[in-house]
């Protein structure tokens, strides 16, 4: 994991991931099997909010993507189906921006500590424009499921 003191700017080979806690937003290879698929770019819209929580994989092994997903699907009490992976240039080269924004230990909000969270702003506000980003993000992303 990162150092939360000393929080280094995304570079846009950097691989992110975004955990998918819905099963709307898998496209199965089968009706029944959502283990094997893509993601639909309902993972990759922006909402409620103007901006996207992801993670970040700098400093971590597997493990600790998975935990970060595992935490977050806690958090939410939903549960998760599994993270898309994909690049910060896949962001970058659509006019988004991927910032660092570290959760620190000693956040108000009371969340756990995730000093590899990101997020990305920039988004249209027309919601046409944001799924048509969202779309291309999502064609050129990596669907890995949850074992289980």
């Amino acid at each position: 994991m990162i150092d939360e003191d000393r929080v280094p700017a995304i570079e846009k080979d950097e691989s992110l991931s975004r955990c998918v806690l819905s099963s709307k937003y898998v496209r199965a290879a089968t009706s029944s099997d959502l283990t094997v698929g893509r993601v639909k770019a309902g993972a990759f819209i922006p909402h409620p909010n103007d901006d996207l929580s992801v993670n970040r994989h700098k400093s971590s092994s597997l493990e600790d993507v998975w935990q970060l997903c595992q935490q977050v699907a806690r958090q939410t009490q939903r549960t998760l189906y599994g993270r898309a992976e994909v690049s910060a240039e896949a962001f970058s080269s659509k006019g988004l921006v991927v910032k660092p924004d570290p959760i620190r230990r000693d956040n108000s909000e009371g969340l756990p500590p995730n000093p590899n969270h990101a997020i990305v702003v920039g988004w249209p506000i027309e919601k046409s424009a944001q799924l048509m980003l969202a779309q291309n993000i999502a064609d050129g992303c990596r669907y890995f499921a949850t074992d289980g």
